[in-house]
Parts: structure tokens; C-alpha cells; sequence
């Protein structure tokens, strides 16, 4: 049994070593030299690769290169060397980056028997250690300025030190005006004091005070001598760790700008950073275009961190998308040659292409930045208070402004203000004070817009798209005045996106240009609007109908337990279709994007389901019931309810 035992092991140790054999040999290593390209770089190449299902593996030395003396005497030459080392597709070991835009003075010279041209020009270089695809001890780049072949001045330097892809310890980068140094913790968080030196002076002129990378202050010099601008408050609650980069730089302008008494803004720091981000990047893209690479040099920083809920990230998602439509009917409108010239002899044109003007600049461009800051991911990142100062950075814009207007006989100021202005709180510097100036601008722009083409058409006669317009108006107001008059449930919500498809389409309506298409688009939008009305007007009726309906279908039993009559439900089956499957059909079918005819179908619907429920109250239901047990299909309970209502 022992002896069977080693032989089985000896035999297992046989076939393994067999089949590693095997397996060395499909992947032996094989060479190239010769022209090569990747995405961005073109030149001559050398290394050693393998191929596994049909994928090239860089596996070992690797170079690939470019010049040509050809193009550096007829004009200019940029040359690449990137030399390094994988270790199966991951780069490792020591790497070279040489980049160079060179000129000659098409003059040469022989020196020990080679010819030698002088050249001029910029040489980068970027030179150290990579782990498993990570920067992995110091990394320097360089740029030098070359002249006549000799060094004549260096435009930027960086040092950095790395352990596994984390920045550690100090580092500095400098160019020909300043130089940075500052340091890290362990796991690359930025640290205590970030300093910049101008290469004038050995003072300071910036200095970035860290805490556990939170950036507390920023400490300047300038000509109008000290200045400390408080950064982020470590009283702001939670915190979270990002990347220190483009996007954060922005942050902390914001930030500065905000707290900040000198009215002239010195942004070395932030020029320094984002020129090694940028150098950074070049090698990264270089690497992951080879292999399996995460260059990025990945400063750590916190920040205050302000989560939105999900009513106000979709409250911000719609006012992006109207801020964007406004503003492409106000530019449109005020670059309107017609109108530029009516409003030099048309007092109420002028007045209302001011007002539009005013609300553009004062309300929509500040909405326009917030729709901006949160395509670059910062929102979250900045307190409800600054984020108001920074759109608002003078005094909250008013809801009631004076502009001027010429009239025949006089300059004079006439007053804006809207009906309803005081539906909108600008008090708080917060969020809902920010929506409210949204549908304050939403309002007073969309007014103005059909006061100004109103004026145009009257100009040219146009009185049927006149009425046509103030019909679309008076039937936004209808809806809107239904939904002030409703409690907030489960209806109104359904009827609030019925609204959103009648402001979609006076939206729509703005955009059109030609008189024609703008009469044909009305009278369709007048006709879906009544649709649209209708329907409303069912589910804001649906509360009311439910509860006759709930009544109906009780009938008084004795109970004589305890000697009383009560009420029980009858037709069960019939009620539990009408509550569990056509009421919350007809919620969930009306929505935004619906069209005009089912809006249409869905108000006749609402109609006959509430008829039929009465009817059906008094008819024979048993077979009606039997065909309803376990049926949830909403269609084919209405046809049901059709077949046994109009049944005899």
C-alpha cells in the first residue's frame, strides 16, 4: 500500500511536470524589431512578447523610439524614447520617458569622425521605478530648454515618492517662477504645510495648511501684503477622500473666492498641480495603451461631503434641462433683428426685451454655472450656503426690478414683478431658495418670451397665433389652479406630470422659428391640452368617486352576536379589480411622456370605470367575478367591465 501510494504521487509529479512543459512552450517568448505604433506614438520597437489566446503579451524589455535627423534639417523633428520593462503585461522595473521638439541650425560639424548638428528646442523626461503597474519609489519629471545642444534652463521639474502607487513622504515641483514642496501620510493624504516660493524671493507667497487632508487655510503674500483665507471648516460634517485634481483645484477656488478680501486672485498652487496632473496623465496614457497600468499619481484629499436626497437631485436634473431651453429661446429672442429695431420706437417691447435681459444675466446664467458644477461632479461637495454665494455672489437677485424704457417723449424707469411673486421664498441660503429662484426665473422668462413674440405677431397682424398663445397660457393656469386646490397625494402626482407634458410643449412651442409651423403646432397643442385637461379633472375626481363606490357596494347585515346591523362589502372581486388593478393602472400609465391620445383613451376610461362600477352594482356579477379571480391584467378588466356592463 505504501509503495502503491509513492507511486501514485511520483506518477502525479511525472504528468504535472509534463503538462508545465507543455504549457512554457505555447507561451515561449518571442522577439520583434521593427516598426511599431500604438494609439498615439508611431516609431521602431523592440521587445520580447508572448501570445495567449491570440492576445500579444509584452513580457520583458521593451523600447520604442523615434527620430529623424531628416526632418530636424529640413524643419523640425519630435523624437520619443520610452524604454522600460513587463513583467507579463504589466510594466515593471525601471522605465525612461524622453519626449523632444527640436530645431536645427542646419550647421554641423565633425567631431571624431561623426558628423554633429546643433539643436534647440524642449527635451521632457520622466524617469523611475514601477511596481505591478504603479509609480513605486521616486519619479522625476523634467523639461529643459535647449539651446545650441546645452541646457540653458529648466522650465519644470517634479519629485515624488511612491510606495505601491501612494504618494509619500515630501515632494516638490517647481518651474522657472515658483516652486512647490509639500508632503503626505502613509496613505497619500496631503499633509500640514503645502508652501509655494516665488524664485525671487525666499518668502512664501502661498501656503496650502492640510490636516489630515482637509485644506483648513490658505496663507498668501501679495502686494497688498497677508492674507488667510479659511478653506474648509472641519465643523461641516462628514468628509470624504477623493483625487487632488482638476475638479478639485475648481473646488477650492470656489472656496477661496468666496472668502477671499483681495479682489486680485494669484493661482500658482493650483497652475503647478495641475501641470504634473498633466504630465502625469501623458505617461499614464502611454502605459495603459502597452499594458495593465494605474500611473496616476493619486494625491488624496477630503472634502466636506453634502448628500442630496433623491427629491432634490431630481428637482436640480429638471432645472438643468429647462435652464438649458430658456436659455436658447432668450438668446434667440434677444438677437432678433426685428425686435432689436421695434424696441428703439415700441415702448413695451423695449421694456419687456430689459426684463428678459435682466432675468437672463441675473437668474438663468447663475443656474447655468450650478447645471455646470454638477457635470463636473462638485456639487456634492460644496455647503447649500456657498454654493448661494457663489451664484449670487452680490445680493440674492430681486423679484422686483426697475428697467428702463424710452418713451417719445422721455427716458423713464418702469417696474417688473410677477402676480404670484410671493409663491417664491428667496429667504435661506440653501437649496429651496435656490429652486424657488428657478421657478420664479421659469416664470417671469416664459411670460416675457410670449409677451415679446405676442408684440411681434401683433406687429405683423398675426392675431389668430395671438389667441392661440393666450389659450396655451390660460390652460397652463387652468391645470396649475387644479393643482393648488388638491391635497399632495398619489392623484395629484399623476396630474403633476400631466402639467409637466403642458409646460413641455409651451417649451416646445418657444423653440419653433417660422411663424407656420408655430400656428400648426398651437392649434395641435390646444387640442391635446383639452385631452390633457380632461383626464386631470378624472383623477382629481377619483377620491370622491372611490368613496361612492365603496358605499355602493355595502349592504346592511344583522349581526346578532351583537344585536346590530353593520355593513359589509359585496362583490368583492369587483372592488378589489376597480382598487388593486385600475386605479393604480391609470397612475401609472399617466405619465410625462405619454401622447394626446392616450390621454384621451385614459380619460374615457376613468369615465366608464366609474359608470360601469355603479351598474355592475345592480346586475348579475357571479360569472363576472368567476372570470376576475386571479386576473391583474388592467386591459383585460375593462374589456370585462365593457362585456357584462353592456350585457342585457
Amino acid at each position: 500500500m505504501i509503495f502503491c501510494k509513492k507511486t501514485y504521487v511520483l506518477s502525479l509529479a511525472l504528468l504535472m511536470a509534463f503538462f508545465g512543459q507543455e504549457k512554457l512552450l505555447a507561451q515561449e517568448l518571442e522577439k520583434y524589431n521593427g516598426p511599431y505604433k500604438t494609439k498615439s506614438y508611431a516609431g521602431k520597437a523592440a521587445f520580447s512578447y508572448t501570445v495567449t489566446e491570440k492576445d500579444t503579451i509584452f513580457n520583458g524589455p521593451f523600447s520604442l523610439q523615434r527620430s529623424s535627423l531628416d526632418a530636424l534639417v529640413a524643419k523640425e523633428d519630435n523624437s520619443f524614447l520610452i524604454k522600460g520593462n513587463f513583467n507579463q503585461g504589466t510594466p515593471e522595473g525601471k522605465w525612461l520617458f524622453q519626449f523632444g521638439e527640436f530645431k536645427s541650425n542646419r550647421e554641423s560639424e565633425v567631431v571624431d569622425y561623426q558628423y554633429r548638428v546643433l539643436i534647440s528646442g524642449i527635451q521632457e523626461e520622466a524617469k523611475g521605478l514601477i511596481a505591478n503597474g504603479e509609480p513605486d519609489g521616486e519619479w522625476t519629471i523634467t523639461v529643459q530648454e535647449i539651446e545650441n545642444s546645452e541646457q540653458i534652463a529648466t522650465l519644470f521639474e517634479s519629485a515624488i515618492n511612491f510606495e505601491a502607487g501612494i504618494p509619500q513622504q515630501g515632494f516638490s515641483i517647481s518651474d522657472k517662477n515658483s516652486t512647490l514642496v509639500g508632503r503626505f501620510l502613509r496613505d497619500g493624504l496631503a499633509h500640514d504645510d503645502w508652501s509655494l516660493f516665488s524664485s525671487q524671493s525666499s518668502l512664501g507667497e502661498e501656503t496650502w495648511k492640510f490636516k489630515d487632508g482637509v485644506l483648513a487655510t490658505i496663507d498668501k503674500t501679495t502686494k497688498n501684503g497677508n492674507e488667510t483665507i479659511p478653506i474648509f471648516d472641519f465643523k461641516q460634517g462628514d468628509f470624504k477622500t477623493i483625487n487632488l485634481d482638476k475638479n478639485y483645484l475648481k473646488l477650492v477656488a470656489l472656496y477661496e473666492a468666496q472668502h477671499a478680501t483681495s479682489s486680485s486672485q494669484v493661482h500658482g498652487m493650483e497652475k503647478l498641480l495641475a501641470k504634473n496632473a498633466d504630465y502625469y496623465a501623458k505617461i499614464d496614457g502611454i502605459l495603459t495603451d502597452l499594458g495593465n497600468a494605474n500611473f496616476k499619481p493619486d494625491f488624496k484629499v477630503k472634502v466636506p461631503y453634502f448628500k442630496m436626497d433623491s427629491t432634490q437631485q431630481e428637482k436640480l436634473d429638471n432645472t438643468f434641462a429647462v435652464v438649458d431651453s430658456l436659455l436658447i429661446s432668450t438668446a434667440a429672442l434677444l438677437a432678433d433683428s426685428h425686435l432689436n429695431i421695434l424696441k428703439r420706437s415700441n415702448e413695451d417691447a423695449m421694456f419687456h426685451y430689459n426684463v428678459l435681459e435682466r432675468l437672463q444675466q441675473e437668474y438663468l446664467l447663475p443656474l447655468k454655472e450650478l447645471s455646470k458644477l454638477n457635470g463636473q461632479g462638485l456639487l456634492n461637495y460644496i455647503s447649500p450656503k456657498e454654493l448661494y454665494g457663489y451664484l449670487f455672489s452680490a445680493d440674492a437677485p430681486q423679484k422686483e426690478f426697475l428697467v428702463m424704457v424710452d418713451s417719445k417723449e422721455e427716458k423713464k424707469e418702469k417696474a417688473f414683478a410677477l402676480n404670484n411673486a410671493d409663491d417664491f421664498d428667496f429667504n435661506g441660503e440653501n437649496l429651496e431658495a435656490i429652486f424657488n429662484m428657478y421657478g420664479f426665473a421659469k416664470e417671469g422668462v416664459n411670460l416675457t418670451l410670449l409677451e415679446l413674440q405676442k408684440i411681434l405677431r401683433i406687429e405683423k397682424g398675426e392675431q389668430e397665433l395671438v389667441a392661440l398663445e393666450e389659450g396655451l397660457i390660460a390652460q397652463q393656469q387652468q391645470i396649475e389652479g387644479l393643482l393648488d386646490s388638491l391635497p399632495k397625494d398619489k392623484w395629484t402626482r399623476a396630474i403633476e406630470d400631466i402639467n409637466k407634458k403642458m409646460e413641455q410643449g409651451l417649451t416646445d412651442y418657444a423653440k419653433l422659428r417660422t411663424n407656420k409651423a408655430k400656428l400648426s403646432f398651437a392649434q395641435n397643442q390646444k387640442e391635446c391640452n383639452n385631452q390633457l385637461l380632461l383626464l386631470a379633472n378624472q383623477l382629481a375626481a377619483i377620491p370622491m368617486r372611490q368613496q361612492i363606490v365603496e358605499k355602493a357596494y355595502l349592504d346592511p347585515v344583522w349581526n346578532p352576536f351583537m344585536a346590530t346591523v353593520m355593513e359589509e362589502e359585496v362583490k368583492k372581486r369587483i372592488t378589489a379589480a376597480y382598487k388593486k388593478v385600475l386605479l393604480p393602472y391609470f397612475i401609472e400609465t399617466t405619465k410625462a411622456s405619454m401622447d394626446c391620445n392616450t390621454a384621451a383613451q385614459l380619460a374615457q376610461d376613468l369615465e366608464f370605470t366609474h359608470k360601469s362600477m355603479l351598474q355592475l352594482r345592480e346586475k348579475e356579477t357571479k360569472k363576472l367575478e368567476k372570470k376576475l379571480k386571479r386576473e391583474n391584467n388592467p386591459k383585460t378588466v375593462l374589456q370585462l367591465f365593457h362585456q357584462f356592463t353592456n350585457a342585457k
